[in-house]
């Protein structure tokens, strides 16, 4: 399909751990000059992403909402005082600000190359939803991570307690308007994460998808060793091919 032009980025979650350790809200961690949320909007802005709906919490909204519009003249935002309820939940907050019928959906906490947008997108056909996932990744604790079971390419189950899983989930996706009738079709939780609302569709008998990305430079940073380790440690190699252009897998 052509270029996806719309994205909603989930930055409600109050990060404690981080903030702890920083004193501030993760998503304005400063790494390499930039608060971190900065990355994925720049990599969302180098595939051709025109519009951004942020999804906030109350407490950071105005910070957040200001680094986007330093990047992106069309932004948008939707509150989430309930960060408790999951990101699944923060997702459908969004829907009155989505256009399109396919639109990425970015943790605002990770950091990756923008051709994993670009391959995200060459999936996006026929499908409820395309995860961006990776078979082997370096720069990640996999034990804290969403794993995804995908043997053939089409997701059969996605959570972070899976025993058998094919792919890690990378943290960035695209999803179609389809995923909201998804939501309004079965019982919505008090606590909803992405995972739940991905399971529920398979569950429907809906197409989910897996775009392979092994092999390109993606991190996320949830914890103070996280952030040591991006500025001081392994995962730097993930600045790194940021700043040499990100153009391949590394």
């Amino acid at each position: 399909m052509g270029g996806i032009a719309e994205a909603v980025v989930l930055a409600a979650g109050l990060g404690r751990r981080l903030r702890a350790y920083l004193g501030t809200v993760k998503y304005l961690a400063e790494i390499g000059g930039e608060p971190l949320i900065s990355y994925p909007l720049r990599a969302l802005k180098a595939v051709g992403v025109r519009s951004v709906h942020l999804v906030v919490n109350p407490s950071h909204a105005e910070e957040l909402v200001g680094v986007a519009r330093r990047i992106f003249t069309r932004v948008d935002y939707v509150l989430n005082p309930h960060p408790e309820r999951e990101n699944g939940y923060s997702l459908l907050l969004a829907e009155d600000l989505v256009e399109d019928d396919y639109f990425y959906v970015s943790m605002a906490d990770h950091i990756y190359q923008p051709e994993v947008l670009e391959v995200l997108a060459r999936e996006a056909v026929d499908s409820v939803a395309v995860l961006g996932g990776d078979r082997s990744p370096r720069f990640i604790d996999v034990a804290e991570a969403t794993k995804i079971l995908a043997p053939e390419g089409l997701v059969m189950r996605i959570g972070k307690g899976l025993e058998e899983y094919t792919h890690i989930d990378v943290g960035v996706h695209v999803f179609s308007r389809k995923i909201y009738e998804v939501a309004r079709r079965g019982h919505i939780p008090e606590r909803l994460s992405l995972s739940t609302l991905v399971n529920t569709a398979v569950a429907q008998g809906l197409v989910v998808k897996v775009a392979d990305v092994t092999g390109f430079a993606w991190t996320e940073i949830d914890t103070p060793r996280d952030y040591e380790e991006v500025l001081h440690g392994y995962r730097r190699t993930v600045l790194e091919a940021l700043r040499l252009g990100g153009r391949g897998a590394l």
